[in-house]
C-alpha cells in the first residue's frame, strides 16, 4: 500500500480558528477583530475564541461587517450571550424588537434634534436592572472619517 500526500497549501476554512485574527489596541482595553464573516455560521471554537476576547479586552471592533442583514447582526450579538430589549421602544429595528437604531438625525416629541450635547451624556447601558447586561453591541452604519464621541471605560 501506498500513502499520496497532497502536498498544496490548502485554503483556509472561512469563519475558523485559522482566519481569525485578534489584536490588541492597547494593553488594558480594546482589540480590533478580523478574518471573520459575521454573516456566515461560526464554529463552536470561533465563538469561544470571540467570546473569551471581549472577555479579555473589554471592547472587539469586528471589521469588515457592514453587509450584515438584522437578523445576522441580532445573531452576531447572541454570540456574546442573551440580548435584552431596549428601554426606549421608539427607534426598533422593523420586525427586530431587539435591535435599536441611535442616530444622530432622529428628533426628539417636539421636532428637535434627539442627540445632542444636552442629553447626550456620560451612561452606562441599563444599570436600573436588577441583572444588567454584561456588553453592549453597536454596529455602525455611517461614520464620520474622523473624530465621534463613542466611548468604552473598563471598569475592571
Amino acid at each position: 500500500m501506498s500513502a499520496v500526500l497532497n502536498t498544496q497549501q490548502q485554503a483556509p476554512v472561512p469563519n475558523s480558528l485559522q482566519n481569525l485574527k485578534i489584536t490588541k489596541v492597547k494593553e488594558h482595553i480594546g482589540a480590533i477583530v478580523t478574518g471573520i464573516d459575521l454573516a456566515q455560521p461560526l464554529d463552536a471554537a470561533t465563538k469561544k475564541a470571540l467570546y473569551d476576547a471581549v472577555v479579555e479586552n473589554v471592547v472587539l471592533v469586528i471589521r469588515g461587517q457592514a453587509h450584515l442583514t438584522p437578523a445576522q447582526v441580532q445573531a452576531a450579538g447572541e454570540i456574546f450571550g442573551d440580548l435584552m430589549e431596549d428601554q426606549n421602544r421608539r427607534y426598533l429595528v422593523e420586525g427586530f424588537p431587539l435591535i435599536s437604531v441611535l442616530d444622530n438625525r432622529h428628533l426628539d416629541s417636539k421636532g428637535q434634534p434627539a442627540k445632542v450635547g444636552g442629553n447626550a451624556t456620560w451612561h452606562t447601558d441599563h444599570t436600573n436592572h436588577l441583572r444588567p447586561p454584561k456588553y453592549t453591541c453597536l454596529f455602525a452604519v455611517s461614520l464620520p472619517s474622523s473624530g465621534g464621541d463613542t466611548a468604552v471605560v473598563n471598569m475592571r
